[in-house]
């Protein structure tokens, strides 16, 4: 298939990555990823196969042809986009790829593992200056918001304390310790002084640079999946959204709300988990469904719970962020997104229908993903005390995304802007209220695709209101695609 000779192309263009994808004819290849040739080779790469995969299409193309295809664009049309985000809140490439790589996906059971893990330790240094020299030839062409460089120092720093704690069961001590030293080396006598040294834009958007404004343009089909937006139209419907939902809102009148924390709060979301798994999951609506495994919940690791998010699924597991409060109102709406119906539900479907390409690994559809777990929050009832008004919440929430996101890029909004309009309407702590406004800023576009999916969804099923079952399963079987193709499939 396509994808796989694409797949092929990029391991021998990323050789250290190809040990951990297992693609061991590559094993003895040695190279640069961050080089400049190597990513203007990779430019290249995207262009022909582009061309290639369009002619391949023909008139009645497959699902996976036509997801390939939109991969590739995307790629291109991101170019910009992806160099004036790589230094990001998340710690970047060394804490988002490389350290899960070395970490958790690389391989160390045998012999062959072990050698081919040294192996690819000996050039690993070679990597990090590259990828150094690159990020700072980037930060100085597109230069970051102050908050964001900030959070990436921060991001840096925590992982060089956290990375002995995080030993594979099966690496040697030997190959462990010269790992953790190599990348701590790294990261604090070249890296982070490095960073330091960047001067950051004038604003928070990518609007402040130069073609910002076709960068956010690309981010936002990137992540709602849907060509032709504007973010003006998209600001002042997520301001309609808001006012909208807020006068829902106020219909129930003020209520005290009881907050969880800790281990309470973890008791609290295994309860609601339970529940929605055994009795009150909406089997009418999934009647083709097999078992799912069961979503564990438990406490976030300590390494993500400063400046993270209130919980996330990941790994048949919903992590809970004890470093926050959680209101009881609100527990429903958030344990239907995480868990079922929502991500792990939407996941496990996929593991039974899907054979994914390994070119997937890069692709991001938000608007499916998380449009699909926001339409779980409707799907079953709710039964802790003013559930329902966690449920419109959590929707204005993400209306509340539309409007900052794009008054952030394309806007020109300061951050005290920012923080003024979420406190009024997005019913968050002031703590998840930082940790959002840096996350807005450094991942463009990523948070208009909950509420974009979320509607795109409704339309579809009004349409087929009739006929849900059925819709579900053929669109959960096509597996996580860009929203244009469910459009195009369920509404054309």
């Amino acid at each position: 298939m396509i994808w796989d000779e694409y797949m092929k192309v990029y391991v021998y263009h990323h050789p250290i990555m190809a040990t951990t994808f297992a693609y061991h004819n590559y094993d003895d290849i040695s190279g640069d990823p961050f080089s400049q040739k190597t990513r203007e080779t990779m430019r290249n790469v995207h262009e022909t196969f582009l061309k290639r995969t369009k002619q391949l299409m023909g008139k009645s193309p497959s699902t996976e042809l036509r997801v390939f295809c939109e991969f590739l664009q995307n790629r291109i049309k991101c170019r910009e986009l992806d160099d004036a985000t790589m230094i990001d809140h998340r710690g970047g490439w060394i804490v988002q790829t490389l350290i899960p790589a070395l970490l958790k996906d690389q391989k160390y059971s045998t012999d062959f593992d072990q050698t081919r893990a040294e192996m690819r330790l000996e050039e690993l240094p070679l990597t990090l200056e590259s990828y150094t020299r690159c990020i700072l030839l980037m930060g100085q062409r597109h230069p970051p918001s102050s908050i964001v460089l900030d959070a990436m120092i921060q991001k840096l720093e925590h992982s060089v304390n956290t990375l002995r704690t995080q030993r594979p069961d099966d690496v040697s001590n030997d190959l462990f310790d010269k790992m953790c030293s190599i990348l701590s080396t790294h990261i604090q006598t070249s890296l982070i002084p490095n960073l330091k040294k960047l001067t950051p834009r004038s604003g928070l958007g990518v609007c402040y640079l130069k073609d910002g404004r076709r960068m956010y343009e690309a981010a936002m089909v990137l992540h709602c999946g849907i060509d032709n937006l504007s973010a003006s139209e998209v600001h002042n419907v997520g301001k309609q959204k808001v006012l909208e939902l807020t006068s829902r809102i106020e219909q129930h009148g003020p209520f005290d709300k009881t907050v969880k924390r800790g281990k309470e709060a973890i008791e609290m979301y295994k309860q609601i988990v339970k529940r929605s798994q055994e009795e009150s999951f909406p089997k009418h609506l999934f009647p083709f469904l097999s078992q799912t495994d069961p979503c564990e919940v438990e406490e976030m690791p300590e390494k993500h719970r400063k400046g993270g998010p209130l919980a996330y699924y990941q790994g048949n597991c919903f992590w809970v962020n004890t470093n926050y409060d959680h209101p009881e109102h609100q527990a429903e709406a958030l344990a239907f997104h995480e868990a079922v119906p929502g991500h792990h539900f939407q996941n496990n479907i996929e593991e039974q229908f899907v054979n994914w390409p390994a070119y997937r690994y890069f692709c991001r559809h938000t608007g499916f993903v998380e449009g699909w777990a926001m339409l779980a929050e409707h799907m079953i009832e709710p039964i802790l005390p003013n559930g329902q008004v966690g449920i419109l919440e959590s929707e204005r929430f993400r209306a509340v995304r539309l409007v900052v996101d794009t008054g952030i890029h394309a806007l020109y909004w300061s951050i005290e802007k920012a923080r003024q309009y979420m406190k009024e309407y997005a019913s968050i702590t002031p703590e998840e209220l930082e940790a959002e406004i840096v996350r807005y800023t450094s991942e463009p576009g990523q948070a208009l695709g909950y509420y974009s999916g979320l509607e795109t969804f409704r339309t579809v099923f009004t349409k087929h209101k009739n006929n849900l079952p059925s819709t579900l399963e053929g669109i959960l079987q096509d597996g996580t695609v860009p929203m244009k193709m469910v459009v195009r499939k369920w509404m054309m």
